[in-house]
């Protein structure tokens, strides 16, 4: 493999700080995807300088703006970005007490993780990709590699956080429900027909409908596909598969497939 052309940038373009380096792009990342044109960053820890400085240099000549730490304390220490983020580690990690930064920083929510080694530690390296890492390059590694695994690293962070986001929003509508509007929801999710969902709650189907057309307008759901997504987002316990055979509610058997959890949920 071979090693990183260093991308020289302006000395004036860096600041230098006691406990880490930030280095800022002059312009935005030009790409046409919604990521690509916010803010994103990536952040280096690394007790190498040159490695650091080879890396950050990369980044904003690749118009990423990026903060090098010297050690894994100094990274623990820094408030976590509020915007899409990819970490690149250094191991054996810098500054690390036995296992305990090590563990801190994988355990904990984090951006996703590019590890990079002098050599190739295969236990480390099985072990990395188990906890989810984005890759683990051996140096000497191309700039090539390093921008390909940093896009996919910054890629499914923004995935990752407009998840969070979301779930978030849906949350947050699902707590305007009264417990009676929480009990129609679950019943009505897991495929019970107007008539079955008030009889299991000793009322009136007219008044079970009431308590659905809430649930739908304070969820904002277009329709009984978009409640059962959302509550599938929100973790709600759903029967698998309801293999019922008639599409109209007023038969006994009304045919539901539920989506899948990974099913894209848009919010409006």
């Amino acid at each position: 493999m071979c090693s990183i052309e260093p991308f020289l940038a302006s000395a004036k373009h860096f600041s230098t700080y006691s406990s880490r380096d930030t280095f800022q792009s002059r312009t935005e990342f030009s790409q046409d995807s919604q990521r690509n044109r916010q803010a994103q960053v990536v952040i280096v820890v690394d007790e190498d300088g040159s490695t650091r400085q080879t890396l950050t240099e990369l980044f904003v000549s690749s118009n990423l703006d990026c903060i090098a730490f010297n050690s894994a304390a100094q990274y623990l220490q820094y408030p976590r970005p509020a915007i899409p983020t990819c970490l690149i580690l250094g191991v054996p990690l810098p500054g690390t007490e036995g296992t305990v930064d090590a563990n801190r920083i994988t355990s904990d929510r984090h951006p996703p993780i590019i590890f990079i080694a002098d050599f190739c530690d295969i236990r480390s390296c099985v072990r990395a990709m188990k906890a989810g890492a984005v890759d683990y390059l051996i140096k000497p590694f191309s700039s090539h590699a390093v921008l390909n695994a940093v896009n996919v690293a910054l890629e499914r962070d923004f995935v990752e956080r407009r998840s969070r986001a979301e779930t978030a929003i849906l949350e947050a509508r699902y707590a305007t429900l009264t417990p009676r509007e929480r009990e129609v929801l679950l019943l009505v999710v897991e495929g019970l027909l107007n008539k079955q969902a008030a009889e299991e709650l000793g009322i009136k189907e007219n008044t079970l409908q009431i308590h659905r057309g809430k649930v739908m307008r304070k969820m904002n759901a277009n329709s009984f596909a978009d409640l059962v997504r959302m509550a599938i987002a929100l973790g709600i316990p759903l029967p698998p598969i309801v293999s019922l055979t008639c599409e109209s509610e007023s038969s006994p058997t009304l045919n539901v497939r539920y989506a899948s959890p990974s099913t894209r949920l848009t919010l409006v």
